[in-house]
């Protein structure tokens, strides 16, 4: 793949598509978790307008991961050492998930995005396996176990990172494809708000395949938990207080 992409060199980079996805995600998840998924805003229009609005927002977060994903892929040293950071903070994540989502330390009707990202990338590994059963097998396998284990997107997320894995050499059919199997999702779901996802193909269009600053490794991997945590901290904080924190 030619890594200048449809930006050219002066697109953003892949430390920008990780700032902006943890800045989305961080909104999304701001309005979730002190929002009470929306239930905090009953009677309040101006508090309802906000929270979705926040939502919104959030729907560009997963298709950046995703992407960013198959381009980890590509490029990493060690597809299995990639996993095995996948898989350890897709458990050390889970408490504080459920804690921050469903306000209880164990929930196991639903997993965090990690579990995805690291189906996603099992997914990867097993199209790209010597062995041709396991090429055939190992896909539908991962979104299969995405679906039934519940975990974040599901099925879908899954489908998304191989997308853009198999079409990483053509930037526009891969786009195409993403936003395709985006508005299917939203359909199939019957949550047209969703669609907010289209816009963070924008960003992708304009990535421009170098890597950007460099940060710690981990940087990227402890936020997820600890900006869920400070979260439900908050949450905790603004329950117990004797003021309401919005009267809107």
């Amino acid at each position: 793949m030619n890594n200048a992409g449809p930006g050219g060199a002066r697109g953003l980079s892949g430390f920008a598509l990780k700032g902006l996805a943890m800045c989305s995600m961080t909104i999304d998840h701001a309005a979730a978790v002190l929002l009470q998924n929306g239930a905090a805003c009953a009677g309040r229009p101006a508090l309802a307008a906000l929270y979705f609005a926040c939502r919104g927002v959030g729907r560009l977060a997963f298709p950046l991961y995703c992407f960013l994903l198959a381009e980890g892929f590509a490029n990493t040293a060690s597809r299995w050492a990639y996993a095995r950071r996948l898989a350890v903070f897709a458990l050390l994540s889970e408490a504080v998930f459920d804690l921050a989502i469903f306000s209880t330390p164990w929930y196991p009707h639903y997993q965090n995005v990690f579990f995805t990202l690291l189906l996603g990338l099992l997914a990867l590994c097993a199209l790209h396996a010597p062995a041709a059963a396991l090429r055939w097998t190992g896909p539908p396998a991962c979104v299969l176990a995405a679906e039934a284990l519940r975990t974040d997107y599901g099925g879908f997320g899954v489908l998304l990172i191989l997308v853009f894995s198999l079409w990483r050499k053509n930037r526009t059919a891969a786009l195409a494809l993403a936003a395709a199997a985006m508005l299917l999702h939203c359909a199939w779901n019957s949550y047209w708000p969703g669609a907010f996802a289209l816009f963070a193909l924008v960003p992708v269009f304009a990535y421009s395949g170098a890597r950007g600053r460099a940060l710690p490794r981990y940087v990227f991997y402890l936020y997820y938990p600890l900006h869920l945590l400070i979260l439900c901290l908050l949450r905790l904080g603004l329950a117990t207080g004797r003021q309401p924190f919005f009267t809107g």
